[in-house]
């Protein structure tokens, strides 16, 4: 599994309130990283894709569709979108794994924007296609 994170690293700690923030997110434990998994760090930018590798690491590995799923429809899923097409990928969304707020906004985004441009789908629909 590839995983895009942006890492940030200081050679001391610095208050919170120093760089802006409220909250940090942090992946589930039960995710983890393993021995398997490719990560690549992202240090700035909104988007999963632009700035951290990922275009030639895929293309390295013969990938030519991008399933997209996860936060937040509002910017990082539209830009990886924008993104993958414009570099060639062919985007699949998995609509039940997307948040976004609000929810009337997210229904606009699907229907006049991303579903213009990519292949819109359920889980259960991929599980259906990835399970033998």
């Amino acid at each position: 599994m590839i995983r895009a994170y942006t890492v940030l690293r200081f050679a001391k700690p610095v208050p919170l309130e120093y760089l802006n923030v409220k909250f940090w997110l942090v992946p589930e434990p039960e995710l983890g990283v393993t021995e398997s998994d490719i990560v690549l760090p992202r240090m700035h930018g909104l988007s999963p894709m632009n700035g951290t590798g990922l275009d030639p690491v895929l293309r390295n590995l013969g990938v030519r569709t991008i399933v997209a799923a996860g936060v937040s429809i509002n910017v990082a899923i539209t830009n990886l979108v924008f993104d993958a097409v414009n570099a060639g990928y062919q985007v699949v969304i998995a609509r039940d794994a997307i948040a976004g707020l609000p929810p009337a906004y997210v229904d606009a985004v699907f229907e006049n924007t991303l579903g213009l441009l990519a292949t819109v789908t359920t889980t259960a629909d991929l599980l259906a296609v990835w399970t033998p």
